[in-house]
């Protein structure tokens, strides 16, 4: 799991930073991590929870599995881009609209059935 918090929490900020995990660390993982059943079971797209580390807030990101830990430089390279992917987010002022529902839910089932084959075909079409 990634364990993130930050200063002036807020949930529209979660949402956002959780399509990022998803989209940018998750799916890429999925091509990397050998198949295990956990996936059937855990790890489901968007898994997380709210969590305080001390007086600041923040989110326990749970789709991923502990095998992560075998590729942290990747992790951390994934969670760059992510964040770049966040700042120009933040820009935007959060509605329906910049929310990338559909995407948001093609990701969620790419995630969840676990196809390989879709992921990779998904991650072409968007580099």
């Amino acid at each position: 799991h990634l364990h993130l918090c930050w200063d002036d929490f807020e949930l529209k900020d979660a949402y956002r930073l959780i399509y990022a995990l998803d989209k940018f660390i998750a799916l890429p993982m999925m091509l990397r991590e050998p198949y295990n059943e956990r996936r059937n079971l855990y790890g489901k797209a968007s898994c997380f929870r709210f969590k305080a580390y001390g007086e600041r807030q923040g989110i326990e990101y749970r789709t991923l599995s502990g095998w992560c830990v075998n590729d942290l430089e990747f992790v951390w390279d994934q969670l760059m881009l992510a964040f770049n992917w966040l700042e120009d987010e933040m820009l935007k002022p959060f509605s329906i609209e910049t929310a990338h529902i559909e995407d948001w839910e093609l990701i969620s089932n790419l995630i969840d059935n676990n196809n390989i084959e879709d992921v990779q075909n998904y991650l072409a079409q968007t580099e």
